[in-house]
């Protein structure tokens, strides 16, 4: 039977999403504390910002307003360097949404009451939970695939079994953004597009996940791993090398997917047995997506593969088999009769959490888009 995403989000969820969702003022401090930790980052009010007076700031957006950021030098943050204006419509500037309660809590030289008190956040050591490299290597290995002891929960068709992955491989650190999709195909396909610039792209079919996959390889100058016919969102794609050997970027094998997710443990889900650390689901995403490297990568530096969107992979559907495998590449597509659906894993923010696990599989028609699925971009290493 076809496994298709499913919304699911019961009155008990729908009544604890407030209480799981981090306060907006905290989130905020976070984001500009812990994903550039190593800026030297000042921020100037120029402007009345029409932020909360209150001490618990519940209002984050109140905050958004024309402000001028003067000591922002770090060249490895890679969004601005020297002495620039913050433009909140751009959304490179999404993660400096911050607060203002009163102006003690922005620093000694200021006086409670003052208006124009500049904004400095701490700056303390990174922690790794928002900065994040473009790549993670995944080094070849061998690994037990499928239902291992540690899963919440295995359908039949999670079948055990050895893997051998012979090439080390880069994958993405997150899912593919909506501004990374905009900028390289010249649209936004998301249903989720409120969601901004930083939230994974979904929607897309499969066909359109392999397509921007050869757009990146071309704009780098390497092979193009799959031939694709006709405009987006339009076009037909089909594979036409094999994923281990060829250099340019395409989507994960539905192994590689695997492996990078369990990234040489047992957990149940990508880098906890936790949910909530790791995945938005049912339990926690209040019926959307969320930006991206929110939560906790796994040991690989990979975030979001137990949930916020689903991940096509390469893969055609087919039964696994017991025996070893190595360097799989899904189904036979000149079988008869022929394969019909391509794999897509990962947990979504419509899925209950068990169903986020490293094992677990789904499948459907590579034609269509749901607003659950996204993907990531994946390549053979070449070192």
């Amino acid at each position: 039977m076809t496994r298709h995403t499913v919304l699911v989000l019961g009155l008990a969820g729908i009544a604890g999403c407030k209480a799981l969702q981090q306060d907006p003022c905290e989130k905020a401090a976070a984001q500009i504390r812990g994903k550039y930790a190593d800026c030297g980052l000042s921020v100037s009010d120029d402007e009345d910002t029409g932020a909360s007076e209150s001490p618990e700031c519940t209002d984050a957006a109140a905050a958004e307003t024309q402000c001028t950021a003067d000591c922002y030098t770090a060249a490895d943050c890679g969004v601005f360097t020297g002495e620039v204006t913050v433009d909140w419509a751009d959304p490179r500037w999404t993660d400096y949404i911050f607060c203002l309660t009163d102006c003690s809590s922005a620093g000694s030289e200021c006086q409670e009451g003052d208006t124009d008190c500049p904004v400095v956040p701490e700056c303390p050591a990174d922690t790794g939970s928002q900065a994040h490299p473009d790549f993670a290597l995944v080094p070849a290995s061998t690994f037990d695939m499928g239902c291992t002891p540690n899963q919440p929960y295995c359908d039949p068709d999670q079948v055990l079994h050895s893997v051998t992955l012979t090439h080390t491989y880069e994958v993405g650190a997150t899912e593919v953004t909506q501004a990374e999709f905009q900028t390289t195909m010249g649209y936004n396909p998301s249903t989720f597009s409120t969601c901004g610039a930083t939230c994974p792209v979904e929607t897309v079919s499969w066909h359109e996940a392999a397509a921007y996959t050869n757009a990146v390889s071309r704009a780098a100058g390497l092979a193009e791993c799959y031939t694709c016919t006709g405009e987006s969102p339009a076009v037909q794609c089909v594979v036409a090398a094999d994923p281990y050997t060829c250099a340019g970027y395409r989507l994960l094998t539905e192994a590689e997917w695997e492996g990078a997710a369990r990234c040489g443990t047992d957990l149940r889900y990508a880098g906890s047995d936790a949910i909530l650390d790791v995945g938005w689901v049912t339990e926690n995403s209040c019926a959307t997506t969320h930006p991206v490297a929110e939560l906790v990568a796994n040991a690989c530096g990979l975030y979001d593969l137990s949930g916020n969107v689903h991940e096509w992979t390469q893969d055609w559907y087919g039964a696994l088999s017991t025996s070893a495998a190595t360097d799989p590449t899904g189904a036979d597509p000149t079988a008869v009769p022929p394969p019909s659906e391509r794999v897509f894993r990962d947990g979504a923010w419509s899925e209950v959490g068990v169903h986020a696990s490293v094992a677990f599989r789904y499948r459907t028609d590579p034609a269509r888009g749901w607003s659950t699925i996204g993907f990531r971009l994946a390549r053979t290493s070449p070192n």
